[in-house]
Formats: C-alpha cells, sequence, structure tokens
C-alpha cells in the first residue's frame, strides 16, 4: 500500500544542525515541500535569540 499520497503537497520544516540530516530528510520526503534550516554555530546563547524575536513580534 502507497501512503505517500498522505504526505503530497505538505509543508515540512526540517531543522538541524547538520547539512547532511536535512538533505536527507529533503530527499525521503520528495513529496512535500520542504524548508530546511540550521542552528547557528556562533550563537552563544539560542534561547535569548529566541525570546528577543518573540518579543519583538
Amino acid at each position: 500500500m502507497d501512503t505517500r499520497h498522505i504526505l503530497k503537497d505538505r509543508v515540512v520544516l526540517v531543522v538541524d544542525d547538520e547539512n547532511d540530516v536535512t538533505d536527507t530528510v529533503e530527499e525521503v520526503l520528495d513529496m512535500c515541500f520542504v524548508r530546511k534550516t540550521g542552528f547557528s554555530k556562533n550563537l552563544k546563547n539560542p534561547s535569548s535569540r529566541a525570546n528577543r524575536t518573540i518579543a519583538d513580534a
């Protein structure tokens, strides 16, 4: 039974600090609209940046 139709045209956000992981997920979920992002290694305190972003919104 092919279940690919369940995910067809869904939007999937993939977040990982390794590009190969996000690339693999994008390949496997080729029936979806995949948006990829990673974490900045230069960011010292990610929670403080997230809090600022939410507060600014």
